[in-house]
């Protein structure tokens, strides 16, 4: 598989789907970009908004339209050579999509999850592919961030992770193989920091621009703890400790209470204007 022949599908045009649609698409690739409402405007918002901060110059963003075909009808990623699905962060959703693309994909296609906790192995088991079944962790925004961290299940084969390792390194990600297991390693490391910052803001030790600015000076993070979970989305850092706790039992993984109220009242981060941070101002 090389640019001029692969085809990739993207399905889910939320936060992490906008990002990989972006890098993929700028890169040379063909990408059929699934959403679920035709009046869905997040992808067009998202590269007006990076030729608006001067990230894009209009020149490219109009090279990259040229590589994306927007649609709602699901049979037209069948024709793709590696699909990347983004939706919710729940094992039941994520396995009704590939049992539905199962059906529709001939058996060579490439599903690739770019989940930030659950098995590989929950979803390959699943499908009649489990060799075929993979995980690609990109970090956001992927357009930015270098890594792809991509996760071997134990039935996925080296066929399947040598090409995906070959199509990341042409889109200029940095592919770091890891093994199957709750968490891999980003989030587990993410996981740990973004709580023990929000138990930090419980307490009151410190506001959030303050808890942000030593990580980011202290240990030159590019973004602190508390505004990478607003723009992640609270929920998916909830989820994520969720999930940990559930698989490792270990209290380290335990969620702060006041992320769980911040997330059941509604206030999940950038996408609601209200999280760690007001966005609303």
């Amino acid at each position: 598989m090389n640019a001029q022949t692969t085809k990739i599908g993207v399905i889910g045009h939320g936060l992490m789907g906008r990002g990989i649609i972006h890098s993929y698409a700028e890169n040379g690739f063909e990408v059929v970009a699934v959403k679920r409402r035709d009046n869905d405007t997040r992808l067009e918002d998202h590269f007006q908004h990076e030729m608006h901060k001067g990230r894009l110059a209009e020149a490219t963003y109009e090279r990259i339209q040229q590589n994306i075909m927007s649609t709602t009808d699901l049979s037209q990623i069948t024709s793709c050579d590696l699909i990347i699905e983004n939706i919710s962060e729940n094992v039941a959703q994520k396995v009704a999509l590939f049992d539905q693309l199962e059906t529709m994909c001939p058996p060579t296609t490439i599903f690739a999850t770019n989940t930030s906790s659950i098995p590989i192995g929950k979803m390959a088991k699943k499908t009649k592919r489990p060799d075929k079944v993979i995980g690609l962790h990109y970090m956001s925004p992927v357009q930015v961030m270098d890594l792809v961290e991509i996760v071997k299940g134990l039935e996925t084969s080296e066929e399947t992770l040598d090409t995906c390792i070959a199509i990341n390194k042409q889109i200029n990600k940095v592919p770091v193989v890891v093994k199957d297991f709750p968490g891999f390693v980003a989030s587990r490391l993410v996981s740990t920091l973004v709580n023990e910052a929000s138990f930090i803001y419980m307490q009151g030790v410190a506001d959030a621009e303050a808890i942000d600015e030593i990580a980011k000076l202290g240990m030159n993070l590019p973004v602190g703890p508390l505004k990478l979970a607003d723009l992640v989305g609270l929920d998916t850092a909830l989820y994520t400790l969720d999930s940990l706790f559930e698989n490792f039992k270990d209290p380290k993984y335990r969620a702060n209470p006041l992320l769980r109220t911040m997330v059941e009242s509604g206030h999940l981060g950038r996408k609601t204007g209200r999280g760690f941070y007001n966005y609303k101002k």
